[in-house]
């Protein structure tokens, strides 16, 4: 059984969850309808991320709008438990529907987790609990723009974050320093390029970066561990249309 998790985007919408059966269909897999799009609850942020509890369960974690709650469900093979719900943070207020965007992420052993809140400007750190599902220790890193993309290196030392419009679009910011003045204090500009969004580690150990759909190229961070320039970005990374045909 695989369990999809979907949330609204553009705006704070519906988090559901559908089942799909891969003993259904001749073994291509199916949806039953009494499993398809169940409410988990209403006015969620397009933020999820999932990470493995470190035995044969996985978080799952969200944020709901216009409040500074976690929702953490646990799925394990027993199915989906009620969720953890944690206070902690900025509330995410719904001022404008932009403050609905941005990535939620864990490091890779699912310790720590990053939010961006989109126009609030601001990414916050926090600790997880993998056994109990709770959030705690906010550090809120301020942006001088809009932000959207967070991702941290394979090792979970550095966090790189987007943000839409300022003078630093892709910057990247040394995490285990002591304090938060000290991790501010190490921001290093890596791109001032127009349009940066999604951020996404990926199996190579690289981060991949998103730029604009004007842009034809997927921008790329080649040696993430490696402290400022050295990280080796490209705005130029991968070229996602050599031949010109418009595909964007």
């Amino acid at each position: 059984q695989y369990y999809i998790f979907t949330a609204g985007v553009d705006g704070a919408g519906d988090f559901r969850y559908s089942i799909v059966d891969m003993t259904l269909n001749a073994g291509l897999g199916d949806v039953m309808v009494a499993n398809k799009n169940i409410l988990l609850t209403d006015s969620i942020t397009e933020k999820i991320a999932a990470i493995r509890d470190g035995t044969n369960g996985i978080w799952i974690v969200t944020h709901k709008w216009g409040t500074n709650q976690f929702y953490s469900y646990h799925l394990t093979t027993s199915g989906l438990m009620p969720p953890v719900v944690t206070s902690v943070g900025t509330i995410h207020n719904t001022g404008v529907i932009q403050n609905t965007y941005g990535q939620l992420k864990f490091n890779n052993c699912g310790t720590r987790l990053a939010c961006a809140v989109g126009y609030q400007d601001i990414v916050e750190l926090f600790d997880f609990n993998l056994t109990s599902g709770i959030v705690s220790n906010p550090m809120t890193i301020n942006m001088s723009d809009n932000v959207y993309g967070v991702e941290f290196s394979p090792s979970g030392n550095f966090l790189y974050v987007t943000s839409y419009f300022s003078s630093c679009k892709l910057a990247q910011f040394d995490i285990t320093l002591a304090t938060l003045p000290l991790i501010l204090a190490s921001k290093v500009p890596l791109s001032a390029t127009d349009d940066l969004y999604g951020l996404q580690l990926g199996p190579d150990g690289k981060i991949y970066v998103s730029r604009s759909f004007l842009s034809q190229y997927l921008g790329v961070i080649s040696n993430p561990e490696v402290s400022g320039f050295g990280c080796n970005y490209s705005d130029t990374g991968i070229d996602l249309d050599p031949l010109f045909m418009g595909v964007n």
